[in-house]
């Protein structure tokens, strides 16, 4: 049998607390006339395909229209900051999309010589409308001082369930769960400002995030959601398998090679993890005779995708997942220095701010689902949401480069 990878707007109250530390911003546009398609391996997504454009357009909160628009401003976006060599993480440069009723506009936070020439080329290049903001770059700097009040925060905000650094604003936000107790969200914004330093905008959530690994009735695995096919070394033997969420059961996967259908299926081996602050990812192993493809199952459960490489998109991109409760679903990237205080699945530790957050449905038996960018861009592995029904859209994921050691995908 040939095994493929098996992929299985909350509602709120904000309330900002400013801290008198902003930089003042100066702002210069760019837009050029286009260049030639990006080369092979770079971002790229279908625009011509009306499933990805549905959604994309329902994940976005914009027309069908705007979505064929959007896509491949979204690509040459993505493309022009890779071509100038700078990531999405950088400790340098902040940078993000902003979508507007007009289009897509990327900006470039940084006051670094090198790099703002660099995206600026390459956005002329490439004929990207860009704001460039010449002063220091604040998320990685704010998430390095966030991280030494975790403990902190965690004590004096209860019901705290997730918090980052928005790329755009610079504020501190947090989700706070605390049923329906809307004075908790002014007392969380002020208590993070106060232990923090920072301007922060707390948010109330309708439920708790929790992760998402049980299902009833016939299931793509026993638990949860198997993601992208990979391998896995181990001295002198070399594993085929797929990579799912660590906090699923690891005693043993049942995995079917349908992606909604009970019957022909296979045993699947745990064989190494990282449930740990930085990931929760798992590898399993299939049986020797069991072929491993380099494809999974994303828009679509009976033709399946081909896996792309590794891929950082910027915050404000459009990326999707596919799980095995929710489906095929997509939504706007709004971090990747997440941190998750109350979920288990970082050992009874806070998570370090590496998780992903973006703004698509999930559900319970999502978790262990691939997340990944237009085409077949690999992002990372789907881990936890916000679960209380199918209105909110709040799910989180592991970046694939946490992923564990010796571990490779397809």
């Amino acid at each position: 049998m040939t095994i493929i990878g098996l992929i299985a707007g909350l509602t709120f109250s904000a309330v900002s607390v400013a801290a008198a530390d902003e930089t003042p911003i100066t702002t210069t546009p760019i837009s050029a006339p286009k260049e030639s398609p990006p080369a092979a391996g770079a971002f790229v997504s279908d625009a011509s395909d009306e499933v990805f454009v549905a959604a994309y357009a329902a994940g976005a909160g914009i027309s069908l229209a705007a979505a064929r628009q959007q896509i491949p401003q979204e690509d040459a976006m993505n493309n022009a900051t890779a071509a100038a060599g700078i990531a999405p993480d950088s400790d340098s440069v902040d940078v993000w999309i902003e979508r507007r009723v007009d289009g897509l506009v990327l900006h470039v936070r940084t006051d670094r010589v090198v790099e703002a020439e660099a995206i600026t080329n390459a956005a002329q290049r490439a004929g990207v409308p860009l704001v460039i903001d010449r002063s220091p770059a604040l998320v990685m700097k704010r998430t390095a001082q966030v991280s030494q009040f975790s403990s902190q925060l965690v004590e004096a905000i209860p019901g705290l369930q997730e918090y980052y650094i928005d790329v755009a604003t610079g504020q501190l936000m947090l989700d706070v769960y605390d049923e329906g107790n809307k004075t908790a969200v002014m007392a969380a914004s002020q208590s993070a400002t106060r232990i923090t330093g920072l301007p922060s905008v707390a948010t109330q959530i309708d439920s708790p995030v929790r992760q998402q690994s049980t299902v009833n009735g016939g299931v793509a695995l026993t638990e949860c959601t198997a993601g992208f096919t990979g391998t896995y070394t181990s001295g002198s033997t070399t594993y085929q398998g797929f990579f799912t969420a660590a906090h699923c059961d690891q005693l043993g996967m049942t995995y079917y090679y349908g992606a909604y259908q009970t019957g022909t299926h296979t045993t699947a081996t745990f064989k190494t993890g990282t449930e740990s602050a930085n990931a929760d990812i798992a590898f399993y192993a299939v049986a020797s005779g069991d072929t491993v493809s380099n494809q999974f199952y994303g828009q679509s459960t009976t033709v399946p995708t081909t896996q792309g490489s590794i891929v950082v998109p910027n915050v404000g991109s459009n990326i999707c997942h596919q799980g095995y409760a929710t489906g095929y679903a997509c939504g706007t990237l709004a971090s990747l220095t997440v941190a998750l205080p109350n979920v288990w699945s970082c050992g009874g530790h806070v998570c370090n701010q590496v998780y992903g957050k973006v703004g698509y449905i999930s559900k319970k038996g999502d978790s262990g689902g691939p997340v990944w960018y237009g085409t077949n861009g690999l992002i990372g592995i789907h881990s936890s949401g916000d679960t209380s029904d199918f209105t909110t859209y709040t799910g989180f994921f592991s970046q694939l480069k946490y992923r564990p050691a010796g571990t490779n995908l397809k």
